[in-house]
């Protein structure tokens, strides 16, 4: 209870003095229903009060606020709207067979609210976020409620920590072996990177194979690329928190 109190006065207080940078409400979302490598999306449909209230505070965002805020702040917001919406979309929609794609197009459907309009999830990414922005990292931190996915982190993405929790959030998808391992002379990757991979030269000249050799301290060489099979099953959260 006090908990709750506390939370409702802190985003009354971000809500008097501008959007709240800090994401408290969407944090408390994702602290509490994002573990054990997914979403437990059956309680979040359950929360539709909390569900209401972080997407007023999403909707809330005018193209003025937006255009007066720096890159990492616009970056941010972009990724938290993509992945809270994703989020949504799941919850309304249970049960799902098979996963996200049992949604009759789902990336195309025209349900976000952002700066006055209401767009797809496919326009925050392919229309906005990387038209607009050379910031191939964000592969690494949309999360399109898929297995083969990188795992959406328990915490918003911060504008005044965007560099390290990008990096961060691309060792973790590199180091787990069930979507990207190295052996030898070749890698093994997700199909991301086929999907993206041109995305990578806009800062690595070499594009994703360079990107990776630098994270992940390979030896410079020259590996041989085998794209592995995407995992299109339901992100769920196993067992609980």
């Amino acid at each position: 209870m006090k908990f709750t109190l506390l939370l409702s006065l802190l985003v009354i207080t971000a809500n008097v003095s501008g959007f709240d940078q800090r994401y408290t409400t969407y944090h408390h979302l994702l602290a509490q229903y994002v573990y054990g490598g997914g979403v437990a999306y059956e309680k979040v449909a359950q929360n539709r009060d909390l569900i209401s209230q972080i997407s007023s505070e999403f909707e809330s965002v005018t193209k003025e606020e937006f255009m007066s805020w720096d890159e990492k702040e616009q970056i941010s917001f972009l990724i938290n709207s993509y992945n809270f919406y994703t989020i949504h979309l799941i919850a309304e929609n249970l049960p799902l067979k098979n996963g996200v794609r049992d949604i009759s197009h789902p990336w195309k459907k025209e349900f976000v609210p952002f700066l006055g309009d209401t767009v797809s999830l496919d326009y925050v990414e392919h229309d906005f976020l990387r038209v607009h922005y050379r910031e191939p990292r964000i592969h690494f931190a949309l999360v399109c409620a898929a297995i083969g996915c990188p795992e959406l982190l328990d915490k918003p993405f911060l504008a005044t920590e965007l560099d390290e929790m990008l990096h961060h959030a691309g060792l973790l998808f590199l180091n787990d072996t069930s979507k990207n391992r190295v052996e030898k002379r070749v890698m093994y990757l997700s199909k991301i990177f086929e999907w993206y991979g041109d995305d990578f030269k806009w800062t690595h000249e070499g594009g994703y194979k360079e990107y990776i050799r630098e994270v992940l301290q390979l030896e410079n060489r020259d590996y041989r690329v085998r794209f592995l099979d995407y995992d299109w099953g339901l992100n769920s959260a196993k067992g609980e928190k």
